[in-house]
């Protein structure tokens, strides 16, 4: 047998998908199973034992040759985790033969079995899609891996700045969501200060290149030295190998806090304008800093208003926080 999986596109949701690719693999042992994912997240996947395949996909790539591509893997089954119109035609497109995904809009009519989403949680509607193939969905437990290359990249990483051997801090203060869930840099360098001065540890900020002005402005604004891993590109496969070996992380609600709890390292997220509800029980090391306003959560990219979930949590809420994490 032949399983196409077509992965979520957004890093966090990929994690929080590993539960199902677990089952997926266990209750499929001798199928051959083909992951897509989107690039840079299929660096979040590599070294994991679900699948037999990955194709690493680049956005631009067009519809048309995907399904092109897909037709010549001859699949079974597909199994889609976005909920995209464009993930259903690619596999109606490469003429898989079961084609298992949520319904809605025009995307259903391009699918064989449609399921009806019951439950908000992230993890837990993933899980929905592997009892819907009579599989047992097994432990909701995110799992990821490291692979050598990556461990040795940041091990080289880390060389490069006389950090090898020394306790890390991560911090990751982008949000590719949008600018709702950011915080002030002058606060996280605040805190980035205040944790380094405590612990010794030597604090690296991450993020996409992209997000690398956000990370520079607050190395700027710190008074220690930190390890600006954004502004020199370092890829995401590198991020998570330096999350795993990561004493704690602090963070916005954005992809790689993920990595921290499919790892179990102990984390701060700061959570603004998203609901909670979506992954708290994927919370277990985690110790959430998210305050009360009348407006939220509000689940919006940018803050019509004054963007006072996320003014109103101070540095010191986050030192206290980062200080009960170390803790626990």
């Amino acid at each position: 047998m032949r399983i196409l999986v077509r992965c979520p596109n957004p890093i966090g949701d990929a994690v929080m998908a590993t539960p199902a690719f677990r089952a997926i693999r266990e209750g499929f042992a001798d199928a051959h199973v083909t992951f897509v994912a989107r690039k840079p997240v299929d660096e979040v996947l590599w070294g994991g034992p679900w699948f037999d395949e990955l194709w690493g996909v680049q956005r631009d790539k067009s519809v048309w040759e995907m399904g092109r591509k897909i037709r010549g893997g001859d699949f079974d089954l597909g199994i889609l985790f976005p909920n995209s119109l464009r993930s259903a035609l690619e596999v109606f497109l490469g003429r898989v033969k079961r084609r298992v995904g949520y319904g809605g809009r025009a995307r259903g009519l391009l699918l064989t079995d449609r399921l009806r989403r019951t439950t908000k949680d992230t993890v837990g509607s993933y899980l929905d899609l592997v009892r819907s193939l009579d599989s047992d969905p097994g432990e909701p437990n995110l799992e990821l891996f490291v692979t050598e290359e990556q461990e040795r990249d940041a091990e080289d990483f880390l060389r490069r700045h006389q950090a090898e051997g020394s306790r890390i801090i991560a911090m990751v203060p982008g949000a590719t969501y949008g600018p709702a869930k950011l915080w002030r840099n002058d606060r996280w360098a605040e805190a980035a200060d205040a944790l380094s001065e405590e612990t010794g540890a030597r604090v690296v900020l991450s993020g996409s290149p992209a997000e690398s002005h956000i990370t520079r402005e607050i190395a700027a604004k710190m008074k220690t030295r930190a390890i600006d891993a954004a502004s020199e590109g370092v890829r995401l496969g590198v991020v998570k190998a330096l999350v795993k070996r990561s004493a704690l992380v602090l963070t916005t609600d954005t992809g790689p806090r993920h990595f921290a709890a499919a790892f179990g390292v102990p984390s701060v997220v700061l959570f603004g304008p998203t609901e909670v509800e979506r992954t708290r029980s994927f919370l277990d090391d985690a110790v959430v800093v998210q305050k009360k306003v009348e407006c939220g959560p509000c689940q919006k990219k940018t803050c019509p208003l004054d963007h006072r979930c996320m003014e109103l949590i101070t540095a010191e809420d986050v030192i206290e926080a980062a200080r009960k994490a170390l803790k626990a």
